[in-house]
């Protein structure tokens, strides 16, 4: 673990230690910049989206890591995607009819850690289990007050980055607002497989039902995660009785669990369509789900984090040379993406016409 003195002075500090969190300190690394990595866990909490597509792989690769993913055991290829989605037959993608190839399944504490060493390795002061107590502008910049399990570390940055996620506790800490488009969340349970003899078949599954929709993957280390995403005023009871209760509507996720099981580990995860009403700042941008999260039917959240860290450095690398309009230009940027995942959002919702009637079909046809 890095050590910091009470004057230590740095470019960049960023605050969550994501996909999102980490590109960034990578990349500004990368760019000759000081840059502390401040993440509040030790990387063992149980974190959502296995999912990583292919079309990541040069990312990881501009970011100078990915090559040992493979080596490490840390991912496993995925070769199809299946979807019962406006008909209850399943249709299937290929991983052959893609440039990048095979899309990759993580188990995303492993993968997040990875990331955070890949960060240390290159000059990144990383620091574990690590929140900010206050912050406070000085100087053209900030001064944070840092708590290490009980110990507070003070440190100075010329620019802060809120990386947190969907918390967006920096972004809200300094007067930006969270707005939200639905109340959508994700339930999730995970289950062994049976049989030493089931194949590993590492494939995405989504499924449409009358009240929301499921995604099931076999994850690298042979366990199922699935997941069903509802809104958070349908949730009654406990989640895990309600999650098997809703997998008897299904055809396709209930065959594939009953090979796995029993169902168990259950949690449920904000899942909501949402952004913060101010990107950036005076000295601070948002990147990542702190700044704009998307539905996790896009299962483009990992690469999304990793993409937004590349441009937020990229942002920030020039605004710190002197281009004062650098952070609002890429504040512009993320509200255009936003606008344009809301549209996209909508046709592909409105392509399930089964269910009219329900309300949560309803809000999303509406837009």
């Amino acid at each position: 673990m890095s050590q910091l003195s009470s004057d230590a002075m740095f470019d960049v500090a960023v605050v969550g230690g994501g996909p999102a969190g980490a590109a960034t300190a990578i990349a500004l690394r990368r760019a000759s910049l000081k840059v502390a990595l401040i993440e509040g866990s030790s990387y063992q909490d149980v974190r959502a989206g296995e999912h990583l597509i292919a079309a990541a792989k040069p990312l990881l690769e501009q970011l100078g890591i990915g090559s040992d993913l493979w080596q490490q055991s840390l991912c496993a290829a995925c070769p199809l995607v299946q979807s019962a989605w406006g008909d209850a037959k399943l249709q299937g993608r290929d991983a052959i009819f893609n440039a990048y190839g095979e899309d990759m399944l993580l188990t995303r504490p492993d993968f997040d850690r990875y990331l955070a060493a890949a960060a240390r390795s290159q000059g990144v002061a990383l620091w574990q289990t690590t929140r900010p107590q206050s912050m406070a502008e000085a100087d053209g910049g900030f001064d944070l007050a840092l708590n290490h399990k009980g110990t507070t570390i003070s440190l100075r940055s010329r620019l802060l980055v809120d990386a947190t996620g969907r918390r967006a506790a920096v972004g809200r800490r300094l007067g930006a607002r969270s707005l939200a488009w639905d109340r959508l969340i994700g339930i999730i349970g995970y289950g062994q497989a049976r049989r030493a003899a089931e194949p590993a078949r590492h494939e995405v599954l989504v499924e449409a039902a009358p009240d929301g929709w499921w995604y099931s993957s076999r994850l690298r280390d042979g366990r199922l995660v699935t997941t069903y995403m509802t809104d958070a005023d349908r949730l009654t009871g406990p989640p895990g009785a309600y999650l098997l209760q809703r997998l008897r509507q299904t055809e396709h996720t209930r065959q594939r669990v009953a090979v796995f099981g029993p169902l168990g580990e259950f949690h449920v995860r904000p899942a909501s369509s949402r952004r913060l009403d101010r990107i950036a700042g005076q000295g601070w941008l948002a990147v990542g789900d702190a700044a704009m999260s998307w539905d996790p039917l896009s299962s483009s959240g990992i690469y999304n984090g990793i993409d937004a860290g590349i441009n937020a450095a990229d942002a920030i690398r020039r605004h710190l040379a002197g281009d004062r309009k650098a952070l609002p230009r890429y504040a512009q940027q993320v509200e255009e993406s936003f606008a344009d995942y809301l549209r996209t959002r909508v046709k592909y919702y409105r392509l399930e016409k089964r269910w009219p009637d329900a309300a949560f079909w309803q809000l999303r046809h509406a837009g």
